[in-house]
């Protein structure tokens, strides 16, 4: 999927979930800093490997 077809919530979270696994600290500590839900953090990372814009880590 290319970016442009992306919707502004995906690239929202696609963001998030880039800067996340790329964060020195983990990715709790990313969440809590960005005050995000590490469950939801995590079940966008899924959605968005089912979408190939994610690589699966």
């Amino acid at each position: 999927m290319l970016a442009r077809t992306m919707t502004a919530k995906q690239r929202l979270w696609l963001g998030h979930v880039r800067a996340a696994d790329e964060s020195n600290g983990s990715i709790a500590d990313y969440t809590e800093t960005y005050e995000l839900r590490l469950k939801t953090l995590y079940q966008w990372k899924s959605k968005l490997v089912k979408l190939a814009v994610q690589p699966r880590c």
